[in-house]
């Protein structure tokens, strides 16, 4: 019985999530990143409705949490719907 313990809680683990060796070559494909949700032109201003979190990520796109960050952000050029948010779209803050 005290095997069948000590096997449970090695089953349960440290409580820390991490990826796995073994998820590294999905974690990509997993993870949502920072979509145009509609066609934008050059200087509008972000709103919520403007974005959606799908998959999958890129590198230089923007995770989900940093939605409410970039809403007010102006892009830098048109974007179109389905578009991944790259942090060069924008208009540099203090420009």
């Amino acid at each position: 019985m005290v095997d069948d313990v000590r096997n449970l809680e090695l089953a349960l683990g440290d409580g820390i999530k991490r990826v796995e060796e073994n998820e590294a070559g999905t974690a990509v494909v997993q993870r949502r990143g920072l979509y145009i949700a509609r066609d934008l032109e050059k200087g509008n201003v972000l709103t919520a409705n403007d974005l959606v979190a799908l998959r999958p990520f890129a590198e230089g796109m923007f995770p989900p949490y940093a939605e409410q960050q970039l809403v007010g952000q102006v892009v830098n050029r048109s974007l179109n719907c389905g578009e991944a948010l790259m942090s060069d779209f924008l208009v540099e803050q203090g420009s």
